[in-house]
C-alpha cells in the first residue's frame, strides 16, 4: 500500500508527478516485501512570499512490513529528482539488507 502525507500543498500538476514516479518505485518494492506499507512525507518549503522563485522540496520516505523498518530521505530544488532520489535509496536500503542484487547469489542458485 502506498500512501502519501502532505500533499495539498502541492499543484495538481505535481501531484501527478510525484504519483506517477513513485507508483514505479512502490511496484519494485512491494515485489519483494509483499505486505508492506510505503509511507512518503512530502513537503514543500515556503518562498517566504517572493513570486517566481524556485521551491525547495523535501521528501522523507519509509517501509513499515512486520519487523521490518526501512526509511530514506532527500532534499533538492527539482521535484524529479527529489523523488527519484529519495525512493532510489530506499531500494538500495532493500539490497543491502535482503542482499537481492545479483553479486549475491543464493546457495540454490549457485
Amino acid at each position: 500500500m502506498l500512501r502519501f502525507i502532505g500533499l495539498k500543498a502541492f499543484t495538481e500538476k505535481e501531484i501527478s508527478e510525484i504519483r506517477e514516479l513513485s507508483d514505479l518505485y512502490s511496484k519494485k518494492i512491494l515485489r519483494d516485501l509483499p505486505k508492506a506499507n510505503i509511507i512518503i512525507h512530502t513537503k514543500k518549503h515556503d518562498t517566504a512570499g517572493k513570486v517566481g522563485k524556485a521551491v525547495k522540496y523535501s521528501f522523507h520516505a519509509r517501509v513499515e512490513a512486520p519487523s521490518i523498518l526501512l526509511s530514506s530521505e532527500a532534499a533538492d530544488w527539482d521535484l524529479k529528482k527529489v523523488v527519484h532520489e529519495t525512493l532510489r535509496k530506499l531500494e538500495t536500503e532493500m539490497q543491502h539488507k535482503f542482499r537481492t542484487d545479483a553479486q549475491h547469489k543464493r546457495e540454490y542458485e549457485r
